[in-house]
């Protein structure tokens, strides 16, 4: 049984007020299959399959995804969400930037920052418009799992060994801790 957390800030957007996150029919719905179901998040889920973080949502927990919308990742460049689709490393560091290794709930997001699941620290703040992780604007109210909690945001956030400018070729050479030296 999915729960919905209680949200009652104005900076929702009007039209994703009834935001179609998956239906959790059976209790005990992971982070997983709650990210499977939702239609705003089919790149997310289609990228999150090349990984071996799918494994990781799964299971036990608990966990945070703030998940970009299928809208946020059109927004990148083409080439980049290409190599991230083709290449398993990239698309994994990539959505590890959005996987938090702890239950965060909406008090939790002005506190100043959150380590995600590579420990890289993602800023967070609450103001006016609304809750930010990083430069993601949450575009729902959260939704409860088995093992967490999934927020949608509007916005890709690219780590720092990425860049949405870079080939491919350029991630490899730039990040060598990740795909080891490069051959010459």
């Amino acid at each position: 049984m999915q729960a919905q957390m209680r949200h009652d800030a104005p900076s929702i957007q009007p039209e994703l007020r009834s935001l179609s996150i998956g239906r959790a029919d059976e209790k005990g719905t992971d982070l997983l299959s709650l990210i499977r179901c939702t239609p705003l998040l089919r790149v997310f889920a289609v990228l999150l399959q090349t990984t071996q973080l799918s494994e990781t949502l799964g299971g036990r927990g608990p966990f945070t995804v703030f998940a970009p919308s299928n809208a946020a990742f059109g927004a990148l460049p083409p080439h980049f969400l290409h190599e991230s689709m083709r290449d398993m490393r990239v698309a994994s560091t990539l959505l590890a930037h959005h996987i938090v290794p702890s239950c965060v709930r909406e008090l939790d997001l002005g506190r100043g920052s959150l380590s995600a699941l590579r420990g890289e620290s993602i800023c967070t703040r609450s103001d006016a418009d609304g809750h930010w992780y990083g430069a993601g604007r949450l575009m729902d109210t959260g939704s409860a799992a088995s093992n967490g909690v999934l927020w949608i945001i509007n916005k890709v956030i690219t780590p720092s060994t990425l860049s949405s400018r870079q080939s491919a070729s350029e991630i490899r050479v730039r990040n060598p801790l990740l795909y080891g030296v490069p051959r010459n």
